[in-house]
């Protein structure tokens, strides 16, 4: 059977009809926005410590608490290129971190005294930190409290003593900037 131009034409012309249909139909209704995503975001740099080297990878982080949330990224400590190396962080909760002409200050549960792991690893873990912070020209240093301490004793631990050879009384700490060549 042989069809004319004519009905051949009126055949696309009810398909067209029929998928615009469809499309308005569509239309109607919304699209859910999906969960637990930022309204913004931006992409930022994490520099996890293996304990003998620090490497980097991008996440995408709530434009509204860009430190908060990139330190979060960091310290899940859940590499996405290679999943299987041990990341040495402190399982530890930030109280806050806030950003003061120039210095960053994050603010630490007390169980970060805790933080066990060799003393070149606590050396590399705050390099992780200074690295990952140094991405950001308006972060100049870094500096950290525990509970709003810098000093005195929690649970018995010295504060100022932190991580040992990572002693608080060198703070604030220079962030770790990229070379420049």
């Amino acid at each position: 059977m042989r069809k004319t131009p004519k009905t051949l034409a009126v055949a696309i012309v009810v398909s067209t009809l029929g998928i615009l249909a469809l499309v308005a139909g569509c239309s109607g209704s919304r699209v859910p926005d999906p969960e637990g995503i930022p309204e913004q975001t931006r992409s930022a740099s994490v520099f996890f410590s293996t304990g003998r080297s620090l490497f980097e990878e991008r996440r995408l982080v709530d434009a509204k608490d860009v430190y908060g949330q990139t330190l979060a990224e960091l310290l899940e400590a859940h590499p996405v290129t290679n999943p299987d190396v041990a990341i040495v962080q402190p399982a530890a909760k930030v109280r806050s971190v806030k950003l003061d002409r120039g210095v960053l200050t994050i603010d630490w549960d007390r169980d970060v005294l805790k933080f066990e792991a060799e003393p070149k690893e606590k050396v590399l873990a705050l390099a992780a930190i200074l690295r990952t912070f140094g991405q950001f020209p308006e972060v100049k240093k870094v500096r950290f409290t525990v509970e709003g301490k810098t000093d005195g004793k929690l649970d018995g631990s010295d504060v100022q003593v932190f991580w040992g050879r990572v002693s608080l009384r060198g703070q604030p700490w220079d962030v770790l900037r990229p070379s420049t060549k």
